[in-house]
């Protein structure tokens, strides 16, 4: 099922009653609502959790950096400046750099 950007839908999670008293607080802080907080949250692990798997199967060498970028849905100099940041070695043959050139 697709949903469209701008359709809500409305899920139960079970949550640590630490964590509610965390989510609670930092809503306050942010004088807004719980629910926007954990939108949030969620948007952010989420892609945080696309980059670690794509930076994941680089370092495997399961994947090129073009294809690791895509799967971060990070452009490939975006991608490049993660690696960069996170002192990981960019690896790459004569063809996969001939077919990024061909690409721009």
């Amino acid at each position: 099922m697709y949903y469209s950007d701008c359709m809500s839908v409305v899920t139960t999670i079970r949550l640590d009653k630490n964590l509610l008293k965390s989510l609670n607080e930092l809503a306050r802080r942010e004088y807004t609502a719980r629910t926007k907080v954990v939108s949030e949250l969620i948007e952010i692990g989420l892609k945080e959790k696309l980059l670690l798997l794509a930076l994941e199967k680089y370092q495997k060498e399961k994947i090129t950096a073009w294809q690791a970028a895509s799967e971060a849905n990070v452009t490939l100099w975006e991608f490049l400046e993660i690696l960069k940041a996170r002192g990981i070695p960019f690896k790459t043959s004569e063809d996969e750099l001939r077919e990024m050139l061909e690409s721009l």
